[in-house]
């Protein structure tokens, strides 16, 4: 069976055209459920991951698929692929640190999951979301201080950031992939979520 046709749709035989995320994140989840399936050792897992991740070409991003069947002929998608249990566990966990360890929590989790990883991507999430919370918290409240509202203002900014937390982390424990959407309004990211970027890369025939 032809693993690399199988796995990537957008296969075409042009092994130097580069790669982009979404192909990557692609290869990355394949290789999740080879290793949850029992076809791939934690640190033959961990190695593909890591030379997927910094695939440039087609050719790079194949090679980490070498040896590996899909069972069933078809692989399963990004939005279908299995999160282990341990994962999904460990980022919810880390996912309600901040209620009593603040940023520190998911900022120690991002040092400690492995680059690569669906845990490592959640937990750069949520650690990206305290600190920029954080920061607004800080400029919101001191500029309402100024007014007279703050007594007002300082339950409404600890709701709203008790809601994110607790909505990280109940996500993280369903196995959920999720971005809070203040991150996306305000796109700064003070942790690597652990997949690799090609800035004004393009890449062709998909």
């Amino acid at each position: 069976m032809d693993v690399v046709n199988s796995c990537q749709p957008w296969q075409s035989g042009e092994d130097q055209w580069l790669v982009n995320d979404a192909q990557r994140d692609r290869v990355v989840d394949f290789l999740r459920n080879s290793y949850v399936d029992g076809r791939l050792s934690p640190a033959d897992f961990e190695d593909r991951v890591s030379r997927a991740l910094a695939a440039v070409t087609r050719a790079d991003l194949n090679a980490t698929l070498a040896g590996l069947a899909v069972i069933g002929g078809r692989a399963r998608s990004s939005q279908t692929a299995r999160i282990a249990p341990g994962e999904s566990l460990a980022a919810g966990l880390i996912g309600l640190s901040p209620l009593f360890l603040g940023p520190l929590g998911p900022m120690l989790g991002v040092a400690i999951s492995p680059r690569g990883s669906w845990t490592r991507r959640q937990v750069a999430h949520q650690a990206n979301f305290q600190v920029l919370a954080l920061l607004l918290a800080m400029v919101v409240l001191g500029v309402v201080a100024k007014t007279g509202m703050l007594v007002i203002a300082f339950p409404l900014v600890g709701m709203a950031w008790f809601a994110g937390t607790i909505t990280h982390a109940a996500r993280a424990f369903e196995g959920v992939e999720w971005t809070n959407p203040l991150l996306d309004a305000i796109p700064l990211k003070f942790f690597d979520d652990g997949r690799r970027r090609l800035t004004g890369s393009v890449t062709r025939g998909r």
